[in-house]
């Protein structure tokens, strides 16, 4: 499992943190020990507490389709993502966000991992946001799904509407959304936003799949600002589909828009790496690496914003992708010392 340098000094800083935060104006309640299931810890849990969850595989009643329930509260492991794992075993998905909550509700430190949307809907394998707008710190999304043979489908990890979430530190891999009909509307591999505004940074995006917008989808008047992100070998089901982004509506005229800040986009399996549905889609870049995706890296409604910027086209030079390494070789043109920005490009420095 690929997953994003984590400083555990700063994690544990955190966690000390909000425990003492907690003894003085807060409770903190434990899982398994205090409650036995995340959602029983929730809702026993009042606004301003941390509901703490100890190393394991959380799977069943209880820890599936989990829901605040309006509170602002922190749910928050102990030891990372990759020691506290929600296996929703294609049951459904992890978390349904519908009751306005805000960024001070916050998801810290899970691996999500086998969600589906429940039945007779299609959207957020991994976690539905309706107008709601938790913050999620720290998360692995790995290997869910939205799918359906009769209806679009959007965000195979996560779907926002009305939402204005912010995504950090965060790794998605092998998320993908399908809609097995003759159309193929399945979009946004591993996110997807409607009406929304969403903040994504220092996040890795490998291996998503979906018809359009292989990791990122946004439509319905949505505005994405992205940061520090890698994006490696994402994929479509249509080369002109964008293998990281697809911007827009391919039927109606829509203004979305999406800025993306030191990015590296890379290796994508089909089709050109950014895509806009038409000429009122626009996505802006600046300090980006586009190279060598398969349909193409600064084409269509991109085209005119290579060398500009700070924007340019080289190989970024990972360490040793077979290995798992994105981290950036020391001669990396996303270096900040090899580019004309001055900056580190993507989510890994060199390591």
């Amino acid at each position: 499992m690929l997953s994003i340098h984590r400083m555990k000094l700063v994690h544990i800083l955190g966690l000390l943190l909000v425990l003492t935060h907690g003894s003085v104006l807060s409770a903190t309640i434990h899982v398994p020990a205090d409650q036995s299931t995340i959602q029983a810890g929730i809702d026993s849990a009042s606004s301003g507490d941390t509901v703490l969850v100890a190393d394991g595989t959380y799977s069943g009643e209880g820890n599936l389709n989990i829901d605040f329930g309006g509170k602002l509260i922190v749910l928050m492991s102990e030891n990372g993502p990759e020691a506290t794992i929600i296996d929703c075993q294609q049951a459904g998905r992890a978390f349904y966000f519908h009751s306005g909550e805000d960024s001070t509700a916050r998801i810290e430190g899970f691996t999500i991992e086998n969600g589906v949307p429940p039945a007779e809907t299609y959207t957020g394998g991994g976690i539905h946001c309706e107008n709601s707008s938790p913050s999620i710190i720290d998360c692995i999304f790995s290997n869910n799904v939205a799918a359906s043979y009769t209806c679009p489908v959007y965000g195979g990890a996560v779907y926002a509407f009305g939402s204005t979430t912010h995504l950090s530190k965060c790794v998605f891999q092998d998320n993908a959304v399908w809609d097995y009909d003759l159309w193929g509307e399945g979009w946004g591999g591993a996110i997807a936003a409607q009406q929304s505004m969403l903040t994504i940074d220092t996040c890795l995006f490998i291996g998503n799949r979906a018809e359009y917008g292989g990791a990122l989808f946004a439509s319905e008047s949505s505005e994405l600002a992205v940061e520090n992100c890698t994006f490696y070998a994402n994929s479509t089901g249509f080369e002109d589909a964008g293998s990281t982004l697809f911007l827009g509506n391919r039927f109606t005229p829509d203004i979305s828009t999406a800025t993306l800040e030191k990015c590296i986009i890379s290796f994508g399996r089909s089709g050109s790496a950014i895509q806009c549905g038409d000429s009122t889609n626009i996505a802006s870049l600046a300090c980006c690496n586009l190279f060598g995706n398969a349909g193409g890296d600064w084409i269509g409604c991109i085209a005119d914003q290579v060398d500009t910027n700070g924007n340019l086209s080289s190989n970024p030079l990972f360490c040793a992708v077979g290995d798992g390494n994105l981290f950036l070789s020391n001669s990396s043109s996303c270096a900040p010392e090899n580019n004309d920005c001055n900056v580190q490009i993507g989510a890994f420095p060199v390591g």
